[in-house]
């Protein structure tokens, strides 16, 4: 049977606190796009502004990405770093 771990235990804090800063973000960005489009006029109607629904479709899946930069950034305090080469290498098959 699977127990829940207890609080004492090192580092369990500071997880439990980057989850649920992760899914408060990550649902909180995606209802930023979300809610405008079920307001506009391709939802209820309630706004007579034209949204387009691929856009803001698009704009909500990166939602779970961002959270995780920001989540990252306030918990660690750093942003990731990504690397990319500036130079191709030319591999010659003989």
């Amino acid at each position: 049977m699977l127990r829940e771990p207890a609080l004492s235990e090192p580092g369990q804090r500071p997880l439990r606190r980057q989850l649920v800063l992760f899914f408060a973000f990550a649902y909180g960005i995606a209802w930023l796009f979300f809610v405008p489009l079920g307001l506009s006029k391709a939802g209820l109607g309630w706004f007579p502004v034209e949204v387009s629904l691929p856009l803001m479709t698009v704009l909500r899946t990166l939602g779970p990405s961002l959270a995780a930069l920001f989540t990252l950034r306030l918990t660690e305090g750093r942003w990731p770093k990504a690397r990319f080469h500036s130079t191709p290498k030319l591999v010659i098959a003989s």
